[in-house]
């Protein structure tokens, strides 16, 4: 049974949700159907993502910035940079070539202020506590791959226009923090019971029954 050798934050929370829906996803190579949320998400971060780059005027994004213009503008005067692909290898040195990678994190907006980086994820949707484990995450790879004495972490819920999961990660916490990350990960290679675990995820899963997928344990309303 052949596993995936490089991972990501998503993988992980995959996992954490349901082991069998994981094992569908990465091991079997089942697609994943891509719902409307998604595909709004998708939307949304592209046009801030064209935005930085100078691609788009700010009149032209759309109207779930409006409460963030200003923030944005500002950003952008700062050398902002999008969806930026770090990736390390399983001493936690930065890499650019995927082969060679065994972690990957996709930034949506980070810069630097001085010693101090800043790291944004922009979110459609409520808040959720949950995503402070991925700006953790997030913040342990900007560790690797940049010399920051500091990261400060927050999401942008651009539907509620207000800013969440906000934290400040000194560098030597981030490097003690990678022992940690590492045990979960090793989880995913060493994983052979992938029992399915009903939960409030099955409504979007694709790998559910109800939406024609294989899993027949999906938690019922």
């Amino acid at each position: 049974m052949a596993r995936p050798v490089r991972f990501s934050y998503s993988s992980w929370k995959l996992f954490e949700q349901c082991k069998r829906a994981w094992k569908h996803r990465y091991i079997d190579n089942l697609p994943d159907k891509i719902g409307p949320a998604a595909n709004r998400g998708s939307r949304v971060h592209l046009a801030g993502e064209r935005y930085l780059k100078g691609e788009i005027p700010a009149e032209s994004l759309p109207i779930e910035y409006k409460s963030f213009l200003e923030t944005m503008q500002l950003m952008k005067t700062l050398g902002a940079k999008s969806e930026t692909v770090w990736m390390v290898d399983h001493s936690w040195n930065p890499v650019d070539n995927e082969m060679n990678a065994w972690l990957k994190a996709v930034i949506d907006v980070h810069y630097l202020m001085g010693t101090e980086l800043h790291l944004i994820d922009l979110k459609t949707g409520r808040f959720n506590k949950r995503y402070d484990a991925q700006l953790e995450f997030y913040a342990v790879m900007a560790a690797s791959v940049t010399m920051a004495e500091s990261v400060h972490v927050r999401c942008f819920y651009l539907d509620e226009r207000s800013v969440g999961n906000e934290a400040t990660y000194k560098r030597e916490w981030l490097l003690a923090l990678r022992g940690p990350w590492e045990e979960r990960f090793i989880q995913l290679t060493m994983e052979e019971l992938f029992f399915a675990t009903p939960n409030y995820g099955c409504k979007f899963c694709a790998y559910a029954q109800s939406k024609g997928g294989p899993c027949d344990m999906e938690m019922k309303p």
